[in-house]
């Protein structure tokens, strides 16, 4: 009987005994309540069900001993986000027939596992994001489920060490033990487990040295180890991931170069190796992946330039290498290639030039000292620009750059060290975004906050930029504006501002924001 059609109303407690013979039973995603011991009679009388789920209804007023009574012929059992709450006996493990169990997103089920003698022709066992009250160690008796073709035991507060009864799991095909405090160093078992394509152990407390083993494993195709504890290195030579698409090693505390042999895995969409410790250059590799479209190395401690075969990786959409220590670009011209990238974060690296076409080009943090024309010749869709913390930048001699740079909405310059700055400036017509604080502008050609504007704005000197929607001025010696041409938000806060606001401020039909706060204005804005 499949009741998944959104129904509400109350069960008679009649109705079990007219079903005696039903075999599968759905009940999930209803309204329903039910009439006296009608749910017990439920349980107890289907003596011939194979199947029963009980998704998303309400069962709060459910002991989870009524489980008990539960025909002994049950093959599937599933009970995700009902509501349940209490002890889960520990004998609806035990059911003799039982292929397929899911117990999961329940806050105050307390789940204990069999600790002994626990043998089921179980091929599924999911218990995931169970709130568990007392935090349990896996018992080595769960590597008896020998026919286990998944394993998810997600988030469930689980703590001790992996028992080497995993190594008994040689039809486990998924994996996933993620969000626990298991800790120690996890067994060497994947050479028995060659069936596994997906393997997530992230956010325990994993220790010691990461299993070369996990590298043969030839049917993954997602694996998460991250945020764990484990260090030493990587293998040198990657090749028999030939199915991976997703590879998460990131938050470890791993070492040494990394195995160039991972950028051409032929299906490896994502890989994340960022926030850990490696070092070394990244060394030039052969035929680079098709199928990469993401990589993250940022926060590592690489350093040499980026070779040219990184640029080979023709679907990256996502790149970023911020916070190295890399020095420059091996062969900038083939920069150009990536012309399906999106995002490109060098930021916090010492590279000294750059070239590239892109929507979003963070380059802060670096050392870059002018700002070229041809730098920007292939960046038709840039949108967002951020040359912040290069301390050695200078606009001054900025020529043409604004002709390629037609689609640019935020420019971010502050903390560089500028003292003026060309009209280049001024010429880009879409910017909605200009940050520029913290430099040593003296002259009025921008607007920025803590400077050393002083004295009166006048109505040429605000003439610009007319898409600008936000505007800060604050922190500087500011005593009149003649003009506002701008719209939606100004922050004037700081300044010497004194007597009455320019009539000028009635024209801004589109102004959401003004903060004047700590000046000298009397006008009572009447």
């Amino acid at each position: 009987m499949f009741l998944n059609s959104y129904i509400s109303g109350m069960i008679p407690s009649a109705m079990s005994s007219h079903l005696h013979k039903l075999v599968s039973l759905d009940l999930s995603h209803n309204d329903l309540s039910f009439e006296g011991n009608s749910f017990e009679n439920l349980l107890g009388n289907l003596t011939q069900r194979r199947e029963l789920f009980l998704d998303a209804i309400d069962l709060s007023w459910v002991a989870p001993t009524y489980f008990q009574n539960l025909s002994s012929s049950i093959m599937v059992l599933s009970l995700s986000d009902n509501d349940l709450h209490g002890e889960l006996p520990e004998g609806i493990f035990r059911f003799p027939y039982l292929q397929k169990l899911r117990i999961t997103d329940h806050d105050s089920l307390e789940v204990n596992f069999p600790k002994s003698n626990w043998s089921s022709p179980l091929r599924s066992l999911e218990v995931f994001s169970v709130n568990i009250a007392r935090e349990l160690p896996l018992p080595s008796s769960i590597g008896n489920l020998r026919f286990l073709e998944v394993l998810d035991l997600g988030f469930c507060n689980l703590k001790g060490s992996i028992p080497f009864s995993f190594s008994n799991f040689n039809q486990l095909r998924y994996l996933d033990l993620s969000g626990n405090q298991l800790h120690g160093q996890f067994p060497d078992v994947f050479g028995n487990l060659t069936k596994l394509f997906h393997l997530s152990l992230r956010d325990n407390q994993f220790s010691g040295h990461l299993p070369f083993s996990v590298f043969d494993l030839s049917h993954i195709v997602y694996l998460d180890m991250s945020q764990n504890k484990l260090v030493g290195s990587l293998p040198s030579q990657v090749s028999g991931l030939s199915l991976l698409s997703s590879l998460d090693l990131s938050g470890n505390f791993l070492s040494g170069r990394i195995p160039p042999s991972l950028f051409t895995l032929p299906s490896l969409f994502d890989l994340y190796l960022n926030d850990i410790k490696f070092t070394g250059p990244i060394d030039q590799f052969d035929q680079p992946s098709a199928s990469s479209e993401s990589v993250y190395l940022m926060n590592n401690e690489i350093h040499g330039p980026i070779p040219s075969s990184v640029f080979a990786l023709l679907n990256l959409t996502s790149l970023d290498l911020s916070s190295n220590k890399l020095t420059g670009i091996s062969e900038p011209n083939n920069l150009p290639n990536l012309n399906k990238l999106e995002n490109l974060d060098l930021s916090n690296n010492t590279l000294l030039s750059f070239k590239k076409g892109l929507e979003e080009l963070d380059l802060s943090y670096n050392r870059i000292n002018a700002i070229e024309a041809d730098m920007f010749s292939k960046l038709k869709n840039l949108r967002l620009l951020d040359l912040s913390h290069n301390s050695q930048l200078s606009l001054s001699t900025t020529n043409n750059v604004s002709l390629f740079l037609l689609n640019l909405r935020s420019l971010s310059c502050s903390s560089c060290n500028i003292s003026e700055f060309s009209d280049f400036v001024r010429n880009l017509e879409g910017l909605e975004e200009l940050v520029l604080s913290y430099n040593r502008i003296n002259v009025i050609e921008a607007d920025l906050s803590n400077n050393s504007i002083q004295g009166k704005i006048s109505m040429g000197q605000s003439e610009g930029w007319p898409s600008l929607t936000w505007l800060d001025l604050s922190n500087n010696v500011l005593t009149d504006i003649e003009h506002y041409p701008w719209k939606n938000t100004i922050n004037l806060s700081n300044n010497d501002l004194d007597g009455l606001l320019p009539k000028s401020l009635m024209n801004c039909s589109q102004l959401e924001v003004l903060n004047v706060g700590n000046n000298k204005i009397s006008d009572n804005l009447s």
